[in-house]
Order: C-alpha cells, then sequence, then structure tokens
C-alpha cells in the first residue's frame, strides 16, 4: 500500500491523486488518501474516488516507512527509481510528466457523490445547447501559497484567442461577481455568466463544455484534462506559481512552470505597460494654422479613408501600423493634421506629402503630387531585393528629405534615419518567462512564404534552415505565417492571430530579414522577438551589434551549420538563456532602444516636417521659438542617439572618405617574401599619405600581444609553433596549422586596427609579393560604401574537404570598410574547424552574409627561368594600367617548378610593374569602367554584388579583357 498527501487546490489534488494512482499502477499495490490536514480541506471529497481515505496509523506507518518527494517543479524521471511500496507521497506532483499514466483512469470515471441540484441540471442543459460551449473560470479566490493570481489580461487575450480559433464560441464565465467581472472584460454578446457555485459543480459543468479557458488553481484546469472532446480548444497561462514565492524558492530553489498538455494553447502574461506618452513627445508643434499633410504608401489600400492612421494591428505584423496611429493621434493635438489624400479635395488643401516607399507610376494623383510646389518627403521602408526603385538616387532629388533606415545613406539632415518602430516597453512578464524555460517549445520561424532571385534575399535561407528542422529535429520546431503549403511543409501550424503570444512559446525565434549585407536593415522581425522575449537567432544587417547590442541575441553566421546551431540552441540551459531575456528586457527599457520606439518616429517625422512648413511660411520654426535658437540654426539628428538638435554652425561639407589602410603579411616561409618586403618599403616611400603596416609573427612575445619593430607590426604567438613536415616551403600547400596562424595574426591586428583607430577606415589586405596602384584604389573609395563593404579581387578557388567542389571567393586580396573588419574579429573562433581551413575559404565562411563586390585583378603567372628576358613584363603592365588596372598579383612559378626560384624571379617582376606605376599618370576613370566590366563578367551580366561562395561557377558573364599575362600578346 502506498499513501498520497492531498492538499492545497483542486487542481493540485487532482494532480496528487493521477500520481497516486500512477504509482499504485506501477507497484501493484493499492492506493489510499491522506487528506486529514484541517488547514487544508480534501476537494476531493464530492466525488467517488476509486481509492479510500488512509487512516491515522496507516497514514503514521507510511510516513515511517518513508516520505517521497520532489526535488524541483519539474518532472524527473528518477523518482521511478526511488518509488518502493509503502511510502508517503508528500509533494505538489504538478508536472504532468508524475500524473500522466493515472489520468487516463480519471476520464470519465469519476462522479459526483451527490446528484446536481435544479439549476445545475438548468445549466448543464443551456450548455447542451451551444455546440462550441467554452468554460472561464474567472472566480477570483485567493489562490493557495505559491499559486500565482491571474490577471484580467490574461483572461482578455485567451477571449480574443478563442474567438480567432472559434468564432462560434459560447463563453459560460464562471465568476463570483457578474457584473463587475463582465465589464472588465468587455465580453461579447455571446456569453453566459455563470455565480458562485461549489468546485465540484463548477467541475462538472466545465466539463461538459467543449473549450476551457484555463485558471490553474481552479477547477477549470482539470475539467479540460478529464473531458477530452473533438476539436477541442484550451487556453492555459504560462504562469501558474508565482516566481517569486518564498516557500517554493526555499523548498526548490527555483520556481518551475507547469508543463501543460502539448495540444494546449499557452498564452504569456503581460507586463504591466506604463502609460501612453506620446502625445508629451518632443516633436514638431503647430500652434498656428494647422499643417495638413497627406501619406501616401505604395501598399495604397493601407492610406484609402485613413486607415493606416486607425488600426494599429494589420495582417503584415504584430502593431506594425500603431506608430502611424500614434503620430496621427500626436499630431491632431499639436496642429499638424496627417490625412491619406483621399481624405482631402486637392492639392491646394495641404502643406506637405509623405510617400512611403516610391509610389507606383502612371497615377495622376501621385503626378499631381510631385509636381506642386508642397514640401515632399519620401520613407524608404522596402528593401532593394523587394522594392530596388526606392534605391535610385536620381528619384531621390525630387524629395526635401528621404527618411529611411539606410546606414550608407543616412546623413542626419536630407537623410534622416528612421527605424522599423516598436512599443520598446517589454510586453511579458519577465519571471514568469524565465521561470518557463521548460514549458516552452525549442525554436519557431513566423514568417510570409517569399521567393527572390535578388543575390540578397534571405528567403531561401528561411527555407533551409526550415527543411533541415523538420528532417533533424521535427518535435523542435514549429512554422507559422502566410502562404506555405502545409502538404509540403509538415511543420507548418497556420497563420497567428497575435504574433508576440505565439514567439513567446518558444526559447528561440529564427528570424531572418528579408535580405542580408544592407546596413541598417533591421526590421520588426528581431524587435518582435525581443518584445516577446524568445531569443533571435538573428541573420541579416551586418551591422546589427552597432543598434542592438551583441548579446540579446544569436548571430546564426557563427555556425557552419544547422547541426551545429540545433546543438547551441538544444544544449542551452535555463540560467543561460534566462540571461538572455534579462538583457532583451534590459535594452528595451533603456535609451538605446530609443531609435526603435515609436516616441522616436514621432519625434523625427512631426519634428522636420513641422520645422520644413513653417519655414516655407516666413514663419520661425516653434523648434527653434522653444529653444531659443539664433536666426539661421538648422534642425539635424544626431547619428547615435537619432535626437533631433539644432546646429547653429555653416553647414559642413561633405565627409571625407574614411582613411585607407594597406596590410601586408609576410613571414619567414620562402626567401621571396623578404626580398618582396623590401621592395615594398621602396615603393611606400612614393604614396606619404597613406598608412602602409607590414605584418609578421614572432614566438619571443606573449600570444595575441602586438609590438613594434621598425616599420613592421609583430604579433606574438606566445612560443605556440605552427610548423611541420607539411609546410608551405616543403609543399607549396598551407597547412592546417599555418592557417589557423595566418588566420590568427590577421584578427590579432584587425583588433589592434579597431582600437588604435577612433574614426571608420578602409583596410585593404594585400600579400606581399603583390603590387597595388595606390592612388587607383583611393579613388575607387568614393564609389564603395563607408560601412558594409567587402569588395577585391575575385579569382575561383575550390576549397578542400569537406567542402569540397563548392567555389570560393578568392580572398588573398580584400578590402573592407571598419565596420566589416569588426564583424570578423567578432565572429573570429580559434577554436571552430573552419579556423584551420585557407584564410580565403574561413574568410567567405565568416562573411557568408555580406556580399562582395568585384575588383579586377590582373596576374603575372607565366613561367620565367631566373635571368629570362623580362622586358616584356613592363610592357604588358603599361597596357594593363592603361586600361585601368590597378591591382597586380605576381605568382611566376608553382611547386612542380621549384618554389625556391620564386626569389630570382619574382621581386625583379614586382620591381618593373612599381616603375611604370610610379611613371604612370593614375586612370580613375578607366579604373571604374574596368570595375564595371569585371562585375559583369562574375555574374552572368548583371553587374551586382555576389555571394562569398557559391556552389556553380562565378564567372559566367562576358569578357573582353585579359586576366593573366598568358593572354597578352
Amino acid at each position: 500500500m502506498i499513501i498520497v498527501h492531498l492538499f492545497g487546490s483542486l487542481t493540485q489534488q487532482f494532480g496528487q491523486y493521477a500520481f497516486g494512482e500512477a504509482c499504485a499502477a506501477r507497484l501493484r499495490t493499492t492506493l489510499k488518501l491522506d487528506g486529514g490536514d484541517a488547514a487544508q480541506p480534501l476537494l476531493l471529497q464530492h466525488f467517488r474516488l476509486p481509492a479510500e481515505l488512509a487512516g491515522d496509523a496507516e497514514v503514521a506507518a507510511a510516513k515511517a516507512a518513508g516520505s517521497l518527494t520532489e526535488d524541483t517543479l519539474l518532472f524527473d524521471e528518477s523518482v521511478w527509481q526511488r518509488l518502493r511500496d509503502g511510502l508517503y507521497l508528500d509533494g505538489l506532483w504538478h508536472d504532468g510528466g508524475y500524473g500522466a499514466a493515472g489520468v487516463p483512469g480519471l476520464v470519465g470515471g469519476m462522479g459526483l457523490r451527490q446528484p446536481p441540484g435544479e439549476a445545475v441540471r438548468a445549466l448543464l442543459e443551456r450548455i447542451a445547447a451551444h455546440p462550441e460551449a467554452a468554460a472561464l473560470d474567472l472566480r477570483r479566490a485567493a489562490p493557495p501559497q505559491g499559486l500565482a493570481a491571474l490577471p484580467a489580461s490574461y483572461y482578455r487575450d485567451a477571449l480574443a484567442a478563442l474567438a480567432y480559433r472559434k468564432p462560434q464560441s459560447h463563453v459560460f464565465v464562471f465568476c463570483d461577481d457578474p457584473g463587475s467581472d463582465a465589464a472588465e472584460l468587455g465580453l461579447g454578446p455571446q456569453h453566459t455568466l455563470v455565480g458562485a457555485v461549489d468546485e465540484a459543480a463548477a467541475l462538472l459543468l466545465m466539463g461538459s463544455c467543449r473549450h476551457h479557458i484555463v485558471s490553474y488553481h481552479g477547477a477549470s484546469c482539470w475539467a479540460a484534462r478529464l473531458a477530452p472532446k473533438p476539436g477541442q480548444v484550451v487556453i492555459a497561462p504560462q504562469q501558474a506559481f508565482d516566481p517569486a514565492d518564498p516557500a517554493l524558492l526555499a523548498r526548490f530553489g527555483a520556481v518551475i512552470q507547469p508543463l501543460w498538455p502539448a495540444r494546449w494553447q499557452v498564452l504569456p502574461i503581460r507586463a504591466a505597460q506604463p502609460p501612453p506618452h506620446y502625445l508629451q513627445a518632443d516633436g514638431g508643434r503647430n500652434p498656428g494654422r494647422p499643417i495638413r499633410v497627406a501619406l501616401w504608401n505604395y501598399y495604397e489600400e493601407l492610406t484609402t479613408d485613413g486607415f493606416i492612421f486607425r488600426n494599429a494591428n494589420a495582417a503584415i505584423g504584430a502593431d506594425l501600423l500603431k506608430p502611424w496611429v500614434e503620430l496621427h493621434a500626436y499630431g491632431r493635438a499639436h496642429g499638424i493634421d496627417f490625412v491619406t489624400f483621399d481624405q482631402v479635395a486637392g492639392v491646394a488643401d495641404l502643406d506637405a506629402v509623405l510617400f512611403m516607399d516610391r509610389p507606383r507610376a502612371g497615377n495622376p494623383a501621385v503626378d499631381a503630387l510631385l509636381a506642386s510646389g508642397i514640401a515632399k518627403y519620401l520613407l524608404l521602408y522596402e528593401c532593394e531585393v523587394i522594392k530596388p526603385d526606392n534605391w535610385d538616387p536620381a528619384y531621390h532629388q525630387q524629395f526635401d528629405r528621404i527618411f529611411t533606415w539606410n546606414d550608407t545613406l543616412v546623413d542626419g539632415e536630407r537623410y534622416v534615419k528612421i527605424n522599423f518602430a516598436i512599443d520598446a516597453a517589454p510586453q511579458y512578464q519577465l519571471a514568469t518567462q524565465q521561470s518557463a524555460f521548460g514549458q516552452r517549445k525549442l525554436a519557431t520561424i513566423i514568417a510570409g512564404a517569399k521567393q527572390s532571385e535578388h543575390p540578397f534575399e534571405l528567403y531561401s535561407h528561411r527555407v533551409r534552415a526550415i527543411r533541415w528542422f523538420e528532417s533533424g529535429a521535427p518535435a523542435d520546431f514549429d512554422l507559422y505565417g502566410g502562404g506555405w503549403d502545409a502538404a509540403q511543409f509538415p511543420s507548418y501550424r497556420g497563420k497567428v492571430d497575435d504574433k508576440l503570444a505565439t514567439l513567446a512559446n518558444y526559447r528561440f525565434a529564427i528570424c531572418y530579414e528579408n535580405a542580408k549585407s544592407i546596413p541598417g536593415y533591421i526590421t520588426e522581425k528581431i524587435l518582435d522577438c525581443l518584445r516577446a522575449g524568445a531569443v533571435p537567432v538573428y541573420g541579416g544587417a551586418p551591422n546589427i551589434a552597432r543598434w542592438i547590442p551583441a548579446d540579446c541575441f544569436i548571430d546564426i553566421g557563427l555556425f557552419g551549420t544547422y547541426d551545429e546551431l540545433y546543438a547551441h540552441l538544444k544544449g542551452m540551459d535555463a540560467a543561460t538563456h534566462a540571461g538572455y531575456l534579462a538583457r532583451m528586457q534590459a535594452f528595451l527599457a533603456s535609451p538605446a532602444a530609443y531609435p526603435f520606439s515609436t516616441e522616436c518616429f514621432i519625434v523625427t517625422l512631426s519634428g522636420f516636417i513641422a520645422w520644413d512648413v513653417q519655414g516655407r511660411r516666413g514663419e520661425t520654426p516653434e523648434l527653434a521659438q522653444r529653444a531659443g535658437a539664433p536666426a539661421g540654426a538648422r534642425l539635424v539628428q544626431d547619428g547615435a542617439t537619432l535626437a533631433l538638435r539644432l546646429d547653429s554652425a555653416p553647414r559642413a561639407a561633405a565627409a571625407p572618405r574614411p582613411d585607407l589602410v594597406v596590410y601586408i603579411g609576410y613571414g619567414d616561409e620562402l626567401p621571396v617574401y623578404s626580398r618582396a618586403r623590401s621592395l615594398w618599403q621602396f615603393y611606400r616611400s612614393f604614396f606619404p599619405d597613406i598608412d602602409i603596416i607590414f605584418v609578421r609573427e614572432t614566438e619571443d612575445v606573449a600570444r595575441g600581444q602586438v609590438v613594434t619593430e621598425g616599420d613592421d607590426l609583430l604579433v606574438g604567438l606566445g612560443g605556440e609553433r605552427y610548423t611541420g613536415a607539411a609546410s608551405y616551403a616543403a609543399t607549396g600547400t598551407w597547412s592546417a596549422t599555418e592557417n589557423s596562424k595566418v588566420i590568427f595574426r590577421q584578427m590579432v591586428v584587425y583588433d589592434h586596427l579597431l582600437r588604435t583607430r577612433d574614426k571608420p577606415f578602409f583596410l585593404y589586405h594585400t600579400t606581399v609579393t603583390s603590387v597595388v596602384d595606390l592612388r587607383a584604389l583611393q579613388a575607387l573609395l568614393a564609389d564603395l560604401p563607408a560601412s558594409g563593404c567587402f569588395a577585391g579581387p575575385l579569382s575561383r578557388l575550390t576549397a578542400p574537404e569537406p567542402l569540397n567542389g563548392w567555389t570560393f571567393v578568392s580572398g588573398a586580396s580584400t578590402l573592407l570598410s571598419s565596420d566589416v573588419v569588426a564583424l570578423l574579429r567578432n565572429r573570429y573562433d580559434p577554436a571552430a574547424p573552419n579556423a584551420s581551413l585557407p584564410n580565403d575559404v574561413w574568410q567567405a565562411l565568416t562573411l557568408h552574409d555580406v556580399e562582395r563586390t568585384a575588383l579586377p585583378t590582373f596576374n603575372f603567372i607565366r613561367p620565367r627561368a631566373p635571368g629570362a628576358q623580362i622586358d616584356g613584363v613592363a610592357a604588358t603592365a603599361r597596357a594593363m594600367l592603361a586600361s585601368g588596372q590597378f591591382h597586380f598579383r605576381i605568382k611566376t612559378t608553382g611547386a612542380e617548378e621549384g618554389l625556391a626560384k620564386r626569389e630570382d624571379v619574382d621581386p625583379w617582376i614586382m620591381l618593373k610593374i612599381m616603375q611604370e606605376i610610379i611613371g604612370h599618370e593614375a586612370q580613375p576613370a578607366l579604373t571604374r569602367e574596368l570595375c564595371g566590366k569585371y562585375a559583369r563578367f562574375v555574374d552572368g551580366g548583371a553587374g551586382r554584388p555576389m555571394p562569398p561562395y557559391t556552389r556553380g561557377d562565378f564567372f559566367s558573364g562576358p569578357r573582353d579583357f585579359p586576366v593573366n599575362d598568358q593572354e597578352v600578346g
């Protein structure tokens, strides 16, 4: 015989009883009940129970034989090893794993000891009259010790979720005060209020309903468990226990929320929200004649009859339109009337127009607005993958200002930074989400099914992630969104009514942006994860860590395969995950989240529009009056905080391009390297304004330390050796250890440069046996983005196993903006398998989400014997310089000719090329023209940036220029 202690709420007592049944079945013994605690009434006494009450002597004997208790609130498999006959079961046993084996015996097998009264029978008849009857347990009796009282927001969210899934449902509301409870929830017409009934009657009535909104400590939880029905919807709270309950913390050390049945829908518990404050935002104000601004969206249905100003939550995202609702309200309060164009008689009624993305051509109304003399603004939301015509600089010229998230364009005055905006306050209770770690499924993707052929697209990456999880970990993954075919994607769970609530049921959300490699393209996809408390697994903007702290998300680019990513996610413990959640909420609550806030959105748009229109009217802008600014002050946006400020200084000239730093690494693997280094020492004197650094390693300096020796930077290896029998000097192929050394040396210097330079720069990393016309390279910088730049010569490189057959960019010479330098440094993991591959391959794998811009190169590869006539080199170099070439790579012998010959041949070729460059006038226009040809050569003729590696061939376009000296004369 075993005895189970029954105490607490009806829900808890059912759980304890179910565990007792499961234990008795395992031991094939008798179960008896101890419900004799006077302070804890035996709520199961109203039911016919298969088990009998134990006598005092039996209870005492069982306790003397030993008590079985749980050590954690989560199900512990070891309990079955500790179970033996004669024990006293004294615990909560709330986790479904404990009583799962005992539940089937309870389903349909328990009845009331007394038949129901007339009032209860009448209610049973009313419930039976509604096929979609739903029970909502709203009774507010104080919950037992340790259980949390649920806020009204949970019930409102649950009713909305039920209405979405079962629009014809009729809700039976079990409540203590029908009048006030109904008013508080704003119940719809399809409901019946049920007054106070005892727990036994409540269980019977609720169990007669098809659907359930569960309150953990009431009868509703077990009414749902014991009365399953076809098509049933059960909605339960993420929180049952109070995460801060001192008794639970003292007993278990940590509070862990229950695991509900998998078919139940679990809703998170909302955090208390601060009162709206947007009307008090410090944006533009207009005390005089109202300013009227028309909004025109490319998706015209959103700006028809003021739709965008009245509907916060459109189908395209969670509260995605709410910033426009709040902007409209702010404007009405401060003299700025935002309208849609169909709400005014014509252009004459307007002071300004704001286009959201480039409008469709051929619309007479659009033509009239663009031709008018009113202030005109363009807000660029859609990236070039979705709407490439947004990004035509010539089209931008007709607007007073452009608002955009694009960091490559933003200057704070004409191109003004504006992000996808959110309510930055955390949405759900942090402590509850942290304690619900075990309850939450591993991962989800919420996105639409889309396709694109653009080289920056990430739609295909989403599909690859989905396919991996469907085959590799189907039990840990769900897919939501529009447009997916359930027959093709078995993980598909349909569309979502509440995106944030859905995200909150998962520990991680894989959120690929629509596009990669575009600085500043940070959308609601990651922001919604932060708000919902699902740790983002992010792929998209290369400078994401500039705006969102890197410890608030997981960079998907750090993992070479989805196997590695899955192992990382699956292996993360609750404490580590809780740390992510705490940092995410801290970020949202901090000033650092202001750039993504609705307040910033309102301040930026209203501020600039009011300033411009008031200035056009000949008025002193209200913002200038408020600040007491002198005449001639300009309104500008701070590039770091996005706050608006007044600048009295004259408009500054265009910012200079970042400085150029040239990195030349060399070692003692071959004698040719030291000779080439000497030639570069001579050559650098002709470019005094360019910072050229020479890098080599030494075993005599502490590992990772950088010291200066003459014009060289020495990187310490700390005595660690990277050489062996299979070295480059012996075989002509870099060994894995040599690859590791080169990458380590490179990362140490990158870190050194980032720490010692206080402004952005371009880094040109080239080989010591190359010669570069640095004047032409400097001229090209004006055509390349100051951030997100990954450019350089390209050549086909076939990788070693396990990547054999893939084609990689040869990164022997690479031009990087300093933010991409930082990206490489931040992603470097010396223990990763990739870090012992050739530098070209490692670089491409590490910058997998950054497009590479092709730059031309010319290779001297024709074999030459020592002392052979090399006068032809000068003529070839002159011809190539005249065609726009600026980078010359010299490697005229291979392993089969004997690498020692290179020191007798290649330095002479380098010297000839250097002499020709020094005596040649730079031709930037020809170099730009050649760059265009080269770009079209590598990608089939489109001339766009390309991925750093592919399964196909890079070189698929037309070519009418030579790439090596074997093709010349």
